[in-house]
């Protein structure tokens, strides 16, 4: 007997339709938040201070390139004529 109560009661509860939820209308349901990921271990990140230049050269004119390469030729003794076209 205890045993048929108790079906007659889950029948009865069966037959009634199921309600949905109540939700507002125009309303969408909420997405969970993304869970923070971890750093990775490559830093795109700019460094702290910018690195200085290894070395500091003054820029040299092309007169002042040709006036050494020709000093040089006079060092050696040779003509800067052998070098022109």
């Amino acid at each position: 007997m205890k045993f048929i109560k108790k079906f007659e009661s889950f029948i009865s509860e069966a037959t009634e339709a199921p309600t949905k939820p109540v939700v507002k209308p125009g309303t969408k349901p909420s997405k969970p938040a993304p869970k923070p990921q971890r750093p990775s271990p490559i830093r795109r990140e700019e460094p702290a201070e910018k690195p200085d230049p290894k070395a500091k050269m003054k820029k040299a004119t092309a007169e002042k390139v040709a006036e050494t390469f020709i000093q040089g030729l006079h060092a050696k003794g040779e003509l800067s004529k052998n070098y022109l076209k």
